[in-house]
This record gives C-alpha cells, sequence and structure tokens, in this order.
C-alpha cells in the first residue's frame, strides 16, 4: 500500500510540476521548506503509529467481545 500511495504521490507531484506549480526559492526558503517537511513526516509517522496502536487495541476489544459472548 505505501509504494501505491508513493506512486500517486509522485504522480501528482510530476502533474503540478507540469502545471508550472514549481517555484523557485531562495536558499533559506528551501532550508524553512525542507525544515517543514520534515516535520511534517515526523508528525506523520507518530499518527500512523498511533492508528496501529489504536488498530491493535481495537483488535482485542473485538477477539474479547467474541471470547465474552461465546460464553
Amino acid at each position: 500500500m505505501k509504494d501505491t500511495l508513493r506512486q500517486r504521490a509522485e504522480e501528482q507531484t510530476l502533474a503540478n510540476d507540469a502545471q508550472g506549480e514549481c517555484v523557485s526559492m531562495s536558499p533559506e526558503d528551501g532550508r524553512k521548506v525542507l525544515h517543514e517537511l520534515r516535520v511534517h513526516q515526523i508528525e506523520l509517522e507518530m499518527q500512523n503509529e498511533e492508528l496501529r496502536r489504536s488498530q491493535i487495541a481495537l483488535k482485542t476489544l473485538q477477539r474479547n467481545a467474541i471470547l465474552t459472548s461465546m460464553t
């Protein structure tokens, strides 16, 4: 799934660049954008980990509910 999302993101980036949305910027602006992208990436990784923990907790609750209903 990750590869599919990556491919879709790459395609969208190429489409945006082809539409003239690629902008020149100063080195300082480039550093600021890079910093923001890194922070955003870490935020997404943290959200992903939280979603994984929530999914595991939900599966555990579902199993427990099934086992409780069987007794």
